[in-house]
C-alpha cells in the first residue's frame, strides 16, 4: 500500500529521526511514521506508517496510539477496524489527549466499533470540550439542543456554541446564528446571527451560505441583492447542499437574476433529487412528465414522483395519484389514485382535497356523500383555493340542498371573488344585483361584474353592457354598452346579439368610433380600466396541475389590446337605417318601465321564476339553457333565482374535517 513517491527522498531529517526510532526512541517513532503518513522525506507508506505508530503506542505515547486509532477508523495501512480503533482512542483518552478523547465520543454517538451510548459520548465530548477542543465543544453543544445523553437545555447549547464560535468553529459559528436568530436560550438579535452566519459562509461552510443566500434573496435582515444570492447558492450548491442546488435549478428555472435555462435548471434539480431532497424529486418528475428540457418519459416521471411520495412530499402524492386515476405511464388503477389522492388531502395538499371533495359529491370511487364533499372543500378552501371556495358558494346557495346556507355562500363567494375567480366575481355581481343575501347595490353590482368580464366570462359582459346601456348603476354610456355587449356576442351569450343591435341603432356616428371605454366604479374593489377586448375563453373552475413549489395564485388574463374596428361601416348603417328613433325608443323605455314596476315592491319576487343559468364548474350537474334569454330580462340577464327561504342555523361544526388532518407548511 504504497503511494506517490514524495520528491524530497531521504533528507537528512528523515534520516536522522529514522537512526533514533530504530534505537527505541519512541517520540522518533512516531514522528517517523508521521513522515511515512504525509511523505516527508521518503515515499508515502501507510504499511510503514502503521508499524512504527505501533510501537511507539505499545510504549505508551499517547500521541501514537491516537494517529494508529485514526489508520484503523480509516482503513489506512490496515483493514478497516472501528473496534481496534476504539482501543487504541482509549488508551489515548485515558491520558487526556484531546483529539482521542473528541473520536471516542463520536464512535459511542455512533456506535461504531462500540455499543451506541449518548451518555458516553457526552462524557467524552465535555473531556475533550474542558480542554478547549472546538469540535467537542460544538458537539456538546448539539446534545445539549436535542436532548441526546443530558436534559435538553438551549442555555448550554448556547454556552458551547459560542465557546466553540470564538475559536473561529464554522459549524458552531452557524449554530450561534440559529439561536440567535430564533431567539432560542438567547435573546433573539438578527444582526448578531447575520454576523455569525457570515462568519461561517466565508470559511465555506455549506449550510451558512445557503443561509446567508436565502437573507439576500428575501432582503431578509440586509439589503435584497439577487447577484449576491445567486453567487452564495451557487458556493453552496457547489459542495453539493441539496436545497442550494433546488434553489439554484429554480431560479434558472423561472429565469430569476440568471438567464433562463431548463437545462441548467433540470442538472441542478436531478443533483438534489440524488441526494434525496424531495422537492427536486418532484420537479424533476414534472420535467419528465411534461418534456420541460427532456424528451417526456412517463417511466421516469413515476420513478421521481415515487421517491418523492414515499417522502411523504404531497405535491408528488397528488401527481401519482392523477397517473395512476389517468392511467399516464401506468396501468389505470382508481383504487391506488384515491389512495394517493388521501395522502396528499391528509398533509393539506388543497387541490387533493379539492378533488376528494368532487368525488364524494359524485360518488366517483367512493359512496356518495355531500356534507364529506363539503368538509374536503372546506379543508382546500381554507388554504385559499379559489375553485373549492366558489364550489363552496354554490353548494350552500342551493335551496334544495341539506347544506343549504346563504350566509354561508356569500362568505365563501366573496373569498373565491377576491381572489381573482371569474365566476365567483359574477356570482357576487349578481347577488349586489338583486338584493339577495346582501342589500341592492348596483355600483357594487357593476363593479363585480366587471372584474369578471376582463377575465372574459361572458354572463357578466352581457350583464355589464345592459347596465352601461341602462345607465343603471353608472351614468349611462352606449359606448361602453358596445364593447361588452360585442364581447358577450362574440362569446355566444343568447340574446347579446338582440341588444347589441338595438344599441347600435341607438348610436350616432360619433359614438360608433372605436374609443377607448373608461374605467367602471368600483365602490366594492378596486376597478380595473376597461378597455376593449377580444374575445377569450372563461377561466376555467380547476387551474392546471401545477407542482407545490408553484402553487401561487394563477395569474389572470392581462387586459387584452382594444379591437380595432366593431362592426363594418356598412353594418351599421343599413342596421341604423332600418330601425327608426321612435321604435328604438319605445323598446328601451318598455323595458325601464317592466324593470321598474318589478323592484318596486320587496314583498313580491319579481325573479321567482327565472330560472338559473349561471355556469359551473367541474362535476358540477349540468343546467339547462334556454336558447334565448327571456325579454326583458330583470335585471338585464339571466339571474340566479333570488332566494327567499329562511336559512337554517348554521354549525361551523357541522361542517369540520372527518378527522383533524395535519397540515404541512413546509415546501
Amino acid at each position: 500500500m504504497t503511494a506517490t513517491a514524495n520528491p524530497e527522498l531521504y533528507s537528512a531529517e528523515f534520516l536522522r529521526v529514522k537512526a533514533l526510532a530504530e534505537r527505541g526512541a519512541a517520540h522518533a517513532q512516531h514522528s517517523l511514521g508521521f513522515m511515512y503518513v504525509n511523505g516527508q522525506g521518503a515515499p508515502q507508506d501507510f504499511d510503514k506508517a502503521v508499524l512504527w505508530y505501533r510501537r511507539a503506542a505499545v510504549a505508551g505515547l499517547e500521541q501514537a496510539q491516537y494517529n494508529l486509532g485514526v489508520m484503523y477508523q480509516k482503513g489506512q495501512g490496515v483493514d478497516l477496524d472501528h473496534e481496534q480503533a476504539a482501543h487504541w482512542y482509549l488508551l489515548a483518552a485515558e491520558q487526556g489527549y484531546a483529539a482521542a478523547q473528541y473520536n471516542l465520543g463520536w464512535l459511542y454517538a455512533k456506535g461504531q466499533g462500540v455499543a451506541k451510548d449518548t451518555r458516553l459520548a457526552m462524557y467524552w465530548f465535555s473531556r475533550a470540550a474542558e480542554q478547549g477542543d472546538a469540535g467537542a465543544q460544538n458537539n456538546l453543544g448539539m446534545m445539549y439542543d436535542t436532548g441526546k445523553g443530558v436534559p435538553q437545555d438551549a442555555r448550554q447549547a448556547v454556552l458551547w456554541y459560542r465557546k466553540a464560535a470564538d475559536q473561529g468553529y464554522a459549524r458552531a459559528q452557524y449554530n450561534m446564528g440559529l439561536h440567535l436568530d430564533k431567539g432560542s436560550g438567547i435573546q433573539a438579535d438578527s444582526k448578531q446571527a447575520l454576523a455569525y452566519f457570515r462568519k461561517a459562509a466565508e470559511q465555506g461552510y455549506a449550510p451558512a451560505q445557503f443561509s446567508l443566500a436565502l437573507r439576500y434573496d428575501k432582503g431578509q435582515d440586509l439589503p435584497q441583492d439577487s447577484a449576491k444570492a445567486v453567487n452564495w447558492y451557487r458556493r453552496a450548491a457547489e459542495q453539493g447542499h441539496a436545497s442550494a442546488q433546488f434553489n439554484l435549478g429554480l431560479l434558472y428555472d423561472g429565469g430569476h437574476d440568471v438567464p433562463r435555462n431548463e437545462t441548467f435548471a433540470l442538472a441542478w434539480f436531478r443533483k438534489a433529487a440524488e441526494q434525496g431532497h424531495a422537492g427536486a424529486q418532484n420537479h424533476v418528475g414534472m420535467r419528465f412528465l411534461h418534456g420541460q428540457g427532456v424528451e417526456p418519459d412517463m417511466a421516469e416521471a413515476l420513478h421521481w414522483f415515487e421517491k418523492a411520495a414515499n417522502q411523504n412530499f404531497p405535491t408528488a402524492q397528488y401527481q401519482l395519484g392523477l397517473m395512476f386515476d389517468n392511467g399516464n405511464g401506468v396501468a389505470r388503477d382508481s383504487a391506488t389514485a384515491l389512495g394517493w389522492f388521501r395522502k396528499a388531502a391528509e398533509q393539506g395538499h388543497a387541490r387533493a382535497q379539492f378533488d376528494l371533495g368532487l368525488r364524494y359529491q359524485s360518488g366517483q370511487g367512493v359512496p356518495q356523500d355531500l356534507r364529506t364533499a363539503v368538509q374536503f372543500f372546506v379543508r382546500s378552501g381554507e388554504q385559499n383555493y379559489a375553485p373549492a371556495q366558489f364550489m363552496l358558494g354554490q353548494l350552500f346557495d342551493e335551496s334544495d340542498s341539506p347544506v343549504y346556507h346563504p350566509v354561508q355562500s356569500l362568505h365563501w363567494y366573496r373569498r373565491a371573488a377576491e381572489q381573482g375567480n371569474a365566476q365567483a366575481q359574477f356570482a357576487l355581481g349578481l347577488r349586489y344585483d338583486c338584493g339577495m343575501g346582501v342589500p341592492r347595490d348596483y355600483q357594487a353590482a357593476l363593479s363585480w361584474y366587471h372584474s369578471a368580464a376582463q377575465q372574459g366570462h361572458v354572463r357578466a359582459q352581457f350583464n355589464l353592457g345592459l347596465m352601461f346601456a341602462s345607465g343603471q348603476g353608472t351614468a349611462r354610456d352606449l359606448q361602453q354598452a358596445l364593447g361588452w355587449l360585442t364581447q358577450a356576442d362574440h362569446g355566444g351569450m343568447p340574446g347579446a346579439d338582440k341588444y347589441l343591435k338595438q344599441t347600435i341603432a341607438k348610436m350616432d356616428a360619433a359614438q360608433l368610433a372605436p374609443a377607448k371605454m373608461a374605467p367602471a366604479p368600483a365602490p366594492v374593489i378596486p376597478s380595473m380600466p376597461v378597455s376593449l377586448a377580444e374575445v377569450v375563453e372563461p377561466v376555467e373552475t380547476i387551474a392546471p396541475v401545477k407542482s407545490l413549489e408553484s402553487d401561487a395564485p394563477v395569474k389572470l388574463p392581462e387586459a387584452l389590446a382594444p379591437a380595432e374596428q366593431i362592426h363594418p361601416a356598412n353594418s351599421i348603417r343599413s342596421i341604423a337605417a332600418a330601425k327608426m328613433e321612435e321604435a328604438i325608443k319605445a323598446e328601451f323605455m318598455k323595458a325601464a318601465a317592466i324593470r321598474a314596476e318589478a323592484f318596486k315592491a320587496q314583498s313580491t319576487d319579481p325573479l321567482a321564476a327565472i330560472t338559473p343559468l349561471e355556469s359551473k364548474p367541474a362535476g358540477m350537474p349540468d343546467v339547462q339553457e334556454p336558447s334565448e334569454p327571456a325579454t326583458p330580462h330583470v335585471p338585464f340577464s339571466d339571474l340566479l333565482q333570488c332566494k327567499r327561504n329562511v336559512p337554517p342555523s348554521f354549525d361551523p361544526g357541522t361542517f369540520a374535517p372527518v378527522r383533524a388532518f395535519p397540515i404541512d407548511r413546509n415546501i
